[in-house]
């Protein structure tokens, strides 16, 4: 039995590209040619936040199993749409929570379900980012349009509450939050401040910030479980701050930025 394996990207021209780099045999200029080929059984939606709604739902009904990066959907209201999709094309439809697949986290659980910790009571952990720090980075993820209402919290943070809940075997019954944005207006001009010696070729094109990118959660899960976590995009890390994640805490941490963070420490 063949394999066959395919991309679709916003035009042929880039999937073709891409299609080449990674050594994929077919290549389609639109998601719906991709969903159509009888030949793919399963899709996985890579595409920005405010398309996973609309290619999840084109290919679950037509009977695709379907493998989404999170969130699943921009609204309560479009995920419930497509469990009911997936449930009556009876398909699987998941989210990728990846970090579950990291060793640390399968031994943390392994720990945690044997009793080698005690009980739990609290855990604490944060998901740190660095590569917003500099005003004139802009992303899609920031437009609340295309990313989605939250930002720190919602694409970084809900991986730490997944963490939580896959080690602990508990669930997140009641949060509470708190959500700032250190940086309400960005400039999409792309070059560093320091690279400009006027105010007004920093203010080009200014754009307004409406996501959070500092978060803190207190979580309340089942078997009187705590959980605190901190999740920003905007986090220059110390001494002090890398020896508390590589103690142990239930953290992740950008590989890049924390590498970067190494080279930084004197």
């Amino acid at each position: 039995m063949s394999t066959s394996f395919g991309i679709a990207g916003s035009t042929q021209d880039s999937a073709v590209r891409k299609a080449k780099q990674l050594g994929v045999s077919r290549a389609y200029g639109d998601y719906h040619d991709l969903i159509a080929d009888p030949d793919i059984d399963v899709v996985h939606n890579t595409t920005p936040n405010y398309l996973h709604f609309p290619v999840t739902m084109a290919a679950l009904q037509a009977g695709k199993h379907v493998i989404s990066d999170k969130p699943l959907a921009m609204t309560a209201e479009e995920g419930r749409k497509l469990r009911d999709a997936a449930l009556e094309a009876k398909v699987a439809h998941v989210v990728t929570f990846n970090y579950r697949g990291n060793p640390l986290v399968q031994q943390a659980r392994c720990m945690v379900a044997k009793g080698e910790l005690g009980e739990l009571r609290f855990v604490h952990g944060v998901y740190l980012q660095d590569w917003m720090t500099d005003p004139h980075v802009y992303s899609w993820r920031s437009d609340p349009l295309k990313g989605g209402t939250s930002s720190a919290l919602g694409d970084i943070g809900s991986h730490w509450c997944d963490l939580v809940e896959h080690v602990s075997g508990a669930t997140i019954e009641a949060v509470i939050a708190d959500l700032s944005t250190t940086i309400p207006v960005r400039y999409t001009t792309g070059v560093s401040a320091d690279a400009f010696s006027t105010d007004n070729s920093m203010k080009d094109n200014p754009v307004r910030v409406d996501g959070e990118d500092l978060a803190s959660v207190l979580c309340v899960l089942r078997m009187a479980l705590r959980a605190l976590c901190r999740s920003a995009r905007r986090c220059q890390a110390t001494r002090t701050t890398c020896r508390g994640l590589w103690c142990g805490h239930v953290s992740e941490v950008e590989t890049g930025a924390a590498e970067r963070a190494v080279d930084r420490l004197p």
